[in-house]
């Protein structure tokens, strides 16, 4: 094969040229010799068998009368045919009656035939044939000739066949040579042109054209091929150097971009740098005054010295705070979201006591609106799962503060349920009137609100942003389908673990603290803290739980200083400070560690990332309170690192410490009466007003418009929902009906 691929096409032509005579001959010879041979051997078979008849006839007497000695002589007769060795004579039963043997050959005598064919046996022939006698059967001549002479025939045969083919190949060689080069010339010379042409790419030369036959039709078409490529070489050769032009050009521009991108890249860099900065800034700048606000309405609801009158105004400076809170938490959340600074954290829990609480926190505002609330678990939903708490609860809370908002009359619902196992699907629905197709696919972005809507001035539109985000971080999504007047529904999938009820971390206790209980320590407390209100705030408040020994420090320098002289069992490390901020001074104290023993050091701090976590517990801090911190915050902690034990009011007893919202009286009216007697006991023109007044969160306007009603019992009611800032509820049971 491998010849066969590296041999010219000249040689391949020629050989099989040469191979087509040579078979050629082969078959001629070779036909010649079976012919001959086939003729030969029926020639053999023919002569010897007229011989057997001869003898046979001779020989019938000799058997009839049991004369061998005549049958002897007559046998020996065919000595005058030297291809004749041997004949024999069987009798009746047949028994060798005589037979004879040429000299030089001796042969076994066989036993007489079965039947009178001649056989061809090796180098001998044997033809037998019956002996008649009378007109019956009395016996079997067998003569044997040798068939060396067809042999020999054969081998002459075969040796004149070979001079034959061996004088006859030379002159068929010799005119296929010629016939072939003929043939070969004009492909050698289209060939070198073919090569040249793809050596040099040069596509101006042409190929020779020696006759009209076929093959000089296939020069003419290889010539018109090349005539074609000569024209697009051309073509492209145009269309390379354009593309060259525009290769070099777009280069040219994408360097310009690609500075450009750099650019913008940096200035993007700079800018997230600036967002973050700017946030921790507002936070703390937010989040410090806040602090105060709250912790000193904390301080005040817990004084038994507080009238009513004051204790009321001072749920509104809690509520106006709290409300504030949430609203930079939101803001801050989808910051955190879009930096990436959110994390999922899985917690062990159970869902129905979730639920349940979701269920009491949305309950007021259904009855505000004289709605209908209804919640539905599938049978297949587990009880206690893991996965992130807070941001499910924060979903479902802003899936359902929505629904209740954009829906006048009808039902709100939630439905639970679990398709398959480490997947919860849960539906808000309501019967409100829908979302235009033009703003459905926008309510998920951040500050985008229903244009049309009356209440477009309540919130800053983050809920469905940070609730979509939430879904998300939980593993699954959210579809909305809200045709307009048949109300919306809201559906998300996360994924969550299987949880026991024994990895269920209870909720410690918020029940107010009273104090320490007798017997315990004196504990010494070192508050470090720049702003002297925040100072106040945490010394009155441990002051009034019952700790005593209590020093103050102005930045980190003065803290480390206190340290060795004060030695307190626990400080309270605020973080950005003056002179020496806090994560400094705690590394400092951390180092005195070996002489004073390990001291509980707290951080608070205003910051909201929660990468900031790692960088003050990196410094050696043991905890962190965010600002504005709650009653029950500190308390956990001083617990927990001190051992100190308090005590809490207990269940259904009341005392002088309670706020409005945990007191039972009835300084807030029953939603249901109130919402009848504004609807008996004002004019549709005055309700309209009370309604936009509270939509304002015009308290003195609410009250005016109140008192010109001549009514006691409603005046009373309204400034009770006025003093606790229930402007929302207000503004629900006051709209005229439609």
């Amino acid at each position: 094969m491998r010849c066969q691929s590296t041999a010219s096409f000249r040689t391949k032509i020629i050989g099989l040229g040469v191979v087509s005579s040579a078979v050629a001959l082969v078959l001629a010879c070779a036909a010649f010799i079976f012919y001959d041979i086939s003729t030969m051997r029926k020639y053999m078979v023919r002569n010897l068998v007229n011989q057997a008849d001869i003898l046979a006839m001779s020989s019938g007497s000799a058997l009839g009368f049991f004369d061998k000695e005549f049958a002897t002589k007559t046998l020996a007769g065919l000595g005058a045919d030297p291809d004749i060795i041997a004949a024999i004579l069987y009798d009746r039963e047949g028994n060798v009656f005589a037979n004879y043997q040429r000299q030089g050959h001796r042969l076994e005598l066989p036993p007489p035939p079965k039947n009178f064919f001649p056989v061809f046996t090796g180098d001998t022939l044997e033809v037998s044939r019956p002996v008649l006698f009378g007109g019956q059967k009395v016996g079997t001549i067998l003569l044997v000739e040798s068939t060396e002479i067809l042999q020999s025939r054969l081998k002459n045969y075969v040796l004149i066949s070979f001079l034959v083919f061996v004088s006859s190949l030379i002159p068929a060689m010799l005119i296929s040579s010629w016939l072939i080069r003929k043939i070969i010339q004009p492909l050698m010379a289209l060939a070198k042109t073919a090569s040249h042409v793809s050596e040099s790419a040069d596509y101006s030369v042409r190929a020779e054209k020696f006759s009209d036959d076929e093959l000089g039709q296939f020069i003419e078409t290889f010539n018109s091929m090349l005539d074609l490529i000569q024209k697009r070489d051309s073509q492209l050769q145009g269309v390379r150097d354009h593309l060259e032009d525009m290769v070099h050009k777009r280069t040219k521009e994408l360097a310009e971009q690609a500075q450009e991108l750099l650019k913008a890249k940096e200035a993007a860099e700079a800018a997230s740098t600036a967002k973050s900065t700017f946030l921790a800034n507002m936070s703390h700048e937010l989040r410090t005054p806040l602090n105060t606000i709250l912790g000193f309405s904390q301080l005040l609801a817990r004084d038994r010295n507080v009238t009513p009158e004051q204790r009321k105004k001072i749920a509104i400076i809690n509520r106006s705070g709290e409300h504030l809170l949430s609203l930079l938490n939101d803001v801050l959340d989808i910051s955190k979201i879009d930096a990436g600074r959110t994390d999922v954290r899985h917690t062990a829990f159970n869902l129905c006591t979730v639920l349940d609480t979701i269920k009491e926190m949305v309950i007021s505002q259904v009855a505000a609106k004289k709605l209908k609330f209804e919640m539905f678990i599938s049978d297949d939903t587990p009880v206690y799962i893991k996965t992130d708490q807070g941001k499910l609860r924060e979903v479902l809370i802003n899936l359902l503060n929505n629904a209740i908002k954009y829906t006048d009359q009808g039902v709100i619902s939630l439905e639970v349920s679990s398709s398959c196992p480490g997947r919860l699907t849960f539906r808000v629905s309501d019967t409100g009137r829908g979302i235009p197709e033009t703003q459905i696919n926008r309510i998920f972005e951040p500050f985008v609100q229903e244009k049309e809507s009356e209440r477009a001035g309540s919130g800053v539109g983050l809920g469905l942003a940070i609730a979509k985000r939430f879904v998300r971080m939980l593993g699954g999504d959210i579809h909305v389908e809200s045709p307009v007047g048949e109300g919306s529904v809201f559906a998300f999938d996360i994924c969550y673990e299987p949880a026991s009820q024994d990895e269920i971390i209870e909720k410690k206790s918020t029940q107010k603290v009273l104090g320490i209980k007798p017997g315990q320590p004196r504990y010494k407390i070192l508050i470090v803290e720049d702003m002297e209100e925040n100072r106040l705030l945490l010394r009155q408040f441990l002051e009034g739980i019952g700790f005593t020994e209590i020093a103050e420090a102005e930045d980190g320098k003065q803290a480390v200083e206190m340290v060795s002289s004060f030695r307190p069992d626990l400080i309270w490390m605020d973080i950005r400070m003056p002179v020496m901020d806090g994560l400094e001074a705690t590394r400092r104290i951390r180092k005195m560690d070996a002489y004073l023993g390990r001291i509980p050091i707290i951080a608070l701090t205003a910051h909201a990332f929660e990468d900031e976590k790692d960088n003050i517990l990196a410094a050696g801090c043991d905890d962190l309170v965010r600002k504005p911190f709650r009653e029950e915050e500190i308390v956990d902690v001083m617990a927990r690192f001190l051992g100190v034990e308090f005590m809490y009011q207990q269940d259904g007893k009341k005392t002088g410490a309670e706020t409005p919202d945990t007191k039972s009286g009835t300084d807030v009216p029953d939603i249901s009466g109130l919402a009848s007697m504004i609807s008996n006991g004002l004019e549709a023109e005055e309700r309209n007003a009370l309604s936009e007044a509270a939509l304002l969160l015009d308290a003195k306007k609410c009250l005016e418009i109140i008192s010109r009603a001549g009514n006691s019992e409603l005046e009373s009611a309204v400034r009770a929902m006025v003093e606790n800032f229930r402007f929302e509820e207000l503004y629900q049971l006051a709209k005229p009906e439609k």
